[in-house]
């Protein structure tokens, strides 16, 4: 259920997005919410996460988390871009 309401989403703001950047920000987002989210189940979800700004951004500027190397948070940044519908992300 996550990963489609995401999908769907996405679908949404950029409806000529091609499945496999579909698929890739989907993936990318369903983990960023799962990671951020303490009630991470796959019955529920909060759109309201992956908006709150500065909270992803501690998230991913976090020394602790070492595998959100530069590429992987501009990756993430364009999932939450679209996802979002906001270019000031």
């Amino acid at each position: 259920m996550l990963r489609e309401q995401i999908k769907q989403i996405i679908s949404i703001n950029r409806p000529n997005i091609s499945d496999s950047s579909l698929k890739t920000y989907v993936s990318t987002l369903t983990k960023l919410y799962k990671n951020l989210e303490e009630d991470n189940t796959e019955d529920y979800f909060n759109p309201n996460v992956l908006s709150n700004k500065r909270r992803v951004m501690k998230f991913l500027n976090d020394p602790k988390n070492n595998r959100n190397t530069p590429n992987k948070r501009k990756s993430v940044l364009s999932a939450l871009v679209v996802f979002n519908n906001d270019g000031s992300f």
